[in-house]
């Protein structure tokens, strides 16, 4: 389900944030001016926060719509394709950044599982 997709966004940009504030983390990613920290937060501001925002505004709508109103009716009427495309690219960058990260940590050798 699409509404499902969104709202995950805002559990994420938040978690995102929690662990960037992390001291561990800050000591992987350095300063703001290093490269790795600068990509971390525009992928959290930038990328996810628009898609967040858009949560925030389809869980309210979510919440008031008619008890016999299907779930694909209710995504066709309030999810246009901008939209959904916006959760696309969202969840690509997302997907990215965590490849990333992950290799960046080595997540194939010894004692890093």
């Amino acid at each position: 389900m699409w509404i499902q997709r969104i709202v995950r966004f805002s559990h994420l940009q938040t978690t995102v944030l929690a662990l960037a504030a992390h001291p561990r983390f800050a000591a992987v990613v350095g300063p703001a001016s290093d490269p790795l920290g600068t990509a971390v937060g525009a992928v959290t501001h930038v990328g996810l926060a628009p898609t967040a925002d858009l949560a925030d505004g389809l869980e309210r709508i979510w919440a008031a719509r008619p008890a016999d109103q299907s779930v694909t009716g209710w995504e066709l009427a309030h999810l246009p394709r901008p939209a959904r495309d916006q959760v696309r690219g969202a969840e690509g960058l997302v997907l990215q950044l965590t490849t990333t990260l992950l290799d960046l940590l080595g997540r194939g050798s010894p004692g890093c599982q």
